[in-house]
Protein backbone atom coordinates (compact mmCIF):
# COMPACT_ATOMS: atom_id res chain seq x y z
CA UNK A 1 0.00 0.00 0.00
CA UNK A 2 1.19 3.52 -1.03
CA UNK A 3 2.15 5.83 2.56
CA UNK A 4 2.73 8.38 0.49
CA UNK A 5 -0.36 10.48 2.53
CA UNK A 6 0.80 9.47 5.53
CA UNK A 7 4.40 10.39 4.97
CA UNK A 8 3.23 13.82 3.69
CA UNK A 9 1.02 14.40 7.01
CA UNK A 10 4.60 14.04 8.72
CA UNK A 11 6.41 16.60 6.94
CA UNK A 12 3.37 18.95 7.41
CA UNK A 13 3.39 18.10 11.30
CA UNK A 14 7.10 18.65 11.36
CA UNK A 15 7.00 22.01 10.05
CA UNK A 16 3.41 23.29 11.89
CA UNK A 17 4.60 25.66 14.68
CA UNK A 18 2.50 24.26 17.02
CA UNK A 19 5.64 23.81 19.30
CA UNK A 20 5.28 21.41 22.43
CA UNK A 21 2.06 20.03 21.01
CA UNK A 22 3.16 17.93 18.47
CA UNK A 23 5.19 15.43 19.87
CA UNK A 24 1.48 14.87 21.75
CA UNK A 25 -0.43 14.98 18.19
CA UNK A 26 2.19 13.35 16.14
CA UNK A 27 1.76 9.39 16.52
CA UNK A 28 -1.89 9.87 17.21
CA UNK A 29 -2.21 11.74 14.12
CA UNK A 30 0.08 9.60 11.66
CA UNK A 31 -2.43 6.40 13.52
CA UNK A 32 -5.03 7.47 12.53
CA UNK A 33 -3.96 8.81 8.83
CA UNK A 34 -2.36 5.33 8.47
CA UNK A 35 -6.17 3.92 9.04
CA UNK A 36 -7.84 5.57 6.89
CA UNK A 37 -5.36 4.30 4.35
CA UNK A 38 -6.36 1.30 5.19
CA UNK A 39 -9.74 1.44 4.69
CA UNK A 40 -10.24 1.49 0.53
CA UNK A 41 -10.08 -1.08 -1.92
CA UNK A 42 -9.56 -1.55 -5.53
CA UNK A 43 -11.07 -3.67 -8.10
CA UNK A 44 -8.04 -3.45 -10.69
CA UNK A 45 -10.61 -4.63 -13.40
CA UNK A 46 -13.83 -2.62 -13.12
CA UNK A 47 -11.58 0.68 -11.06
CA UNK A 48 -14.17 0.85 -8.59
CA UNK A 49 -13.24 1.04 -4.95
CA UNK A 50 -14.71 -0.06 -1.84
CA UNK A 51 -14.33 -0.27 1.83
CA UNK A 52 -13.04 -2.46 3.91
CA UNK A 53 -15.19 -3.73 6.53
CA UNK A 54 -13.07 -5.35 8.78
CA UNK A 55 -10.82 -2.22 8.74
CA UNK A 56 -13.66 0.16 9.39
CA UNK A 57 -14.31 -1.67 12.42
CA UNK A 58 -10.69 -1.35 13.55
CA UNK A 59 -10.75 1.80 12.94
CA UNK A 60 -14.25 2.64 14.76
CA UNK A 61 -13.21 0.17 17.18
CA UNK A 62 -10.27 2.46 18.62
CA UNK A 63 -12.61 5.83 18.93
CA UNK A 64 -15.91 4.49 19.90
CA UNK A 65 -17.88 1.82 21.76
CA UNK A 66 -18.82 -1.43 20.47
CA UNK A 67 -22.57 -0.35 19.94
CA UNK A 68 -21.87 2.65 17.75
CA UNK A 69 -19.39 0.50 15.62
CA UNK A 70 -22.15 -2.18 14.64
CA UNK A 71 -24.63 0.59 14.13
CA UNK A 72 -22.32 2.67 11.63
CA UNK A 73 -21.28 -0.65 9.95
CA UNK A 74 -24.89 -1.72 9.60
CA UNK A 75 -25.97 1.08 8.30
CA UNK A 76 -23.58 1.72 6.32
CA UNK A 77 -24.21 -1.71 4.31
CA UNK A 78 -27.42 -0.56 3.94
CA UNK A 79 -27.24 2.65 1.89
CA UNK A 80 -28.30 2.49 -1.90
CA UNK A 81 -25.14 1.49 -3.72
CA UNK A 82 -23.33 0.52 -0.66
CA UNK A 83 -19.68 -0.55 -1.82
CA UNK A 84 -18.67 -2.27 2.04
CA UNK A 85 -16.73 -5.12 1.49
CA UNK A 86 -18.52 -8.15 3.60
CA UNK A 87 -15.54 -9.95 5.51
CA UNK A 88 -17.08 -12.99 5.07
CA UNK A 89 -16.16 -12.19 1.53
CA UNK A 90 -12.78 -13.74 0.97
CA UNK A 91 -12.96 -13.69 -2.66
CA UNK A 92 -13.32 -10.03 -2.95
CA UNK A 93 -10.81 -9.47 -0.23
CA UNK A 94 -8.06 -11.69 -2.11
CA UNK A 95 -8.52 -9.45 -6.20
CA UNK A 96 -8.62 -6.17 -4.41
CA UNK A 97 -5.88 -4.17 -3.71
CA UNK A 98 -5.28 -1.66 -0.90
CA UNK A 99 -5.58 2.11 -1.89
CA UNK A 100 -5.18 4.86 0.11
CA UNK A 101 -7.82 7.47 1.30
CA UNK A 102 -6.73 9.73 -1.76
CA UNK A 103 -7.81 6.98 -4.57
CA UNK A 104 -10.89 6.51 -2.79
CA UNK A 105 -11.81 10.40 -2.01
CA UNK A 106 -10.89 11.20 -6.30
CA UNK A 107 -12.81 8.41 -7.67
CA UNK A 108 -16.17 9.68 -4.92
CA UNK A 109 -18.07 11.01 -6.78
CA UNK A 110 -17.53 15.73 -6.49
CA UNK A 111 -14.99 14.55 -3.78
CA UNK A 112 -11.36 15.24 -4.60
CA UNK A 113 -9.27 16.92 -1.50
CA UNK A 114 -5.97 17.22 -0.94
CA UNK A 115 -3.95 16.96 1.85
CA UNK A 116 -2.32 19.89 0.89
CA UNK A 117 -5.48 21.94 0.57
CA UNK A 118 -6.86 20.39 3.44
CA UNK A 119 -3.83 21.57 5.48
CA UNK A 120 -4.18 24.46 4.41
CA UNK A 121 -7.41 25.10 4.70
CA UNK A 122 -7.27 24.53 8.85
CA UNK A 123 -4.19 26.95 9.03
CA UNK A 124 -1.53 23.96 9.25
CA UNK A 125 0.60 24.99 6.59
CA UNK A 126 4.04 26.98 7.24
CA UNK A 127 2.52 29.42 4.55
CA UNK A 128 -0.96 29.75 6.22
CA UNK A 129 0.56 29.68 9.68
CA UNK A 130 2.82 33.16 7.96
CA UNK A 131 -0.60 34.56 6.82
CA UNK A 132 -2.37 34.47 9.92
CA UNK A 133 -0.36 35.90 11.91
Amino acid sequence: MQTGNVDRLDEVLQQTPLGTEIPKLREPLLGLARSLDGLGRLNEGSQQVFLHEMSLRALLRAHFPPEFEDRCVTGLGKLPGSKLIDTKDTVSHETMKAVPWRVVAAKAKGFAPTLDAAMEGLGLTASSSRSAA
